[in-house]
């Protein structure tokens, strides 16, 4: 028999701000916290600016507003398990819904200047947040990797003992890939009395490396034509280890459709943009997914190499940093990306006091009794296996008012 003072679950600890702008302002006094004891699986929803516990997932009504942030769940060991729903495939108009999913905060300091959460090994397709401004890791390429490979090296961890292995927290999770709708294409000459012709050439002539594609309902392009007519503007910072792809797509006068920077036909790739990349050097690719437009450009790419002689880059809104992402909610230098030679990965860290740095969480996390941070929208949520007892105290000793609703 367990007594109730006994019982095995977790502390949830919300902290909320007023709603408005999608970033969470770290130093931000006005917040209210929610501290609860859950010790059964539960769906934790959003609506109408509260919080509430549910314990099926078919009692999850969208059209009434409910918004699934999180699942909780308790395995047949009584141990619990962070949840985050995250759609395998994204197109560029709901890049957004992901702002209420969950993310890791990467080294924050709490009120007392400790670190809760640690620095990060980065992994291909994850998705990374400075500020407001989301990055997807397009490719990561380290030479030395293949040494590592053929020695069964252990995969490095940011923390050990009972903690969260954080270093593997989206490793071989299913790629969030940009979806593409259902194209057309045609490999062989058409007839001159067809419609079916390049609306930039106005010509109908095609073959297995200039097909005409049709990717909307009101225009036919030929692939080669298309890819002319992308402007891209290419920087080097002062660095030269830093190389800028600023690029204008094109896009359909009629529907506005903008045309992918690269599909898929068979077993064929068909690249638009010709990104040059360093293969002989170690170095990791950034694709920022807004669908915003940032001074006239739809999107920019980041080649950032780790040389010799410069084996990490600043990340910022200042000038004199190697990457320069210029929004409001980044600050002037916001995190570091550092090549790890023990490990050969690619660390992050965090800088930014105010807005952070942030990493979506794809896999389920197992929750212990060491605390990890979360960020929803502008919501803090602290969590970290207890006793009940436990729970009392904090809760007697926090004067807690506001207590998680369950519907």
């Amino acid at each position: 028999m367990i007594l109730v003072g006994e019982k095995n679950g977790i502390l949830l600890d919300i902290k909320t701000q007023k709603e408005g702008h999608i970033i969470y302002d770290y130093p931000n006094k006005e917040i209210k916290e929610i501290n609860t004891f859950i010790e059964d699986s539960t769906f934790i929803i959003y609506n109408n600016n509260k919080f509430l516990r549910i314990d099926k997932q078919f009692n999850i009504n969208p059209r009434n507003g409910d918004q699934q942030l999180f699942h909780i769940r308790k395995t047949k060991n009584n141990d619990f398990t962070i949840e985050n729903p995250v759609l395998s495939t994204l197109s560029l108009e709901n890049t957004d819904s992901l702002n209420y999913k969950l993310w890791f905060i990467i080294n924050l300091e709490d009120k007392n200047n400790e670190i809760i959460n640690d620095d990060y090994y980065l992994n291909l397709d994850d998705i990374v947040k400075f500020g407001n401004v989301k990055y997807i890791i397009l490719e990561i390429h380290i030479n030395s990797n293949e040494k590592k490979n053929e020695e069964n090296s252990p995969e490095p961890k940011n923390v050990i003992d009972d903690t969260y292995d954080i270093s593997s927290l989206n490793k071989s999770f299913p790629k969030i890939s940009i979806l593409i709708p259902e194209i057309k294409i045609y490999y062989e000459s058409l007839d001159e009395n067809t419609h079916i012709k390049c609306h930039i050439c106005n010509n109908n002539t095609c073959s297995n490396d200039d097909p005409i594609i049709q990717f909307c309902q009101c225009n036919f392009v030929h692939f080669k034509c298309l890819k002319k007519s992308i402007k891209m503007i290419i920087k080097k910072n002062k660095s030269q280890n830093v190389t800028n792809y600023y690029i204008h797509m094109a896009s359909c006068k009629s529907c506005q459709y903008i045309y992918p920077f690269s599909f898929k036909l068979g077993q064929k790739t068909f690249e638009l943009l010709d990104i040059e990349k360093p293969i002989k050097e170690d170095y990791i690719v950034l694709e920022s997914i807004e669908k915003k437009i940032y001074f006239g450009y739809i999107k920019i790419i980041h080649v950032i190499k780790f040389a010799q002689n410069n084996m990490s880059v600043n990340i910022g809104r200042k000038n004199t940093c190697d990457v320069i992402v210029r929004d409001p909610s980044v600050s002037k230098e916001h995190a570091i990306l550092k090549f790890d030679k023990e490990n050969h990965r690619i660390l992050i860290k965090n800088k930014s006091a105010k807005y952070g740095t942030l990493v979506l969480i794809k896999k389920a996390i197992k929750i212990n009794n060491n605390k990890i941070q979360f960020q929803v929208g502008k919501n803090i949520i602290e969590t970290q296996k207890m006793k009940f007892d436990d729970f009392e105290k904090i809760k007697d000793k926090k004067k807690t008012k506001y207590p998680l609703p369950k519907e």
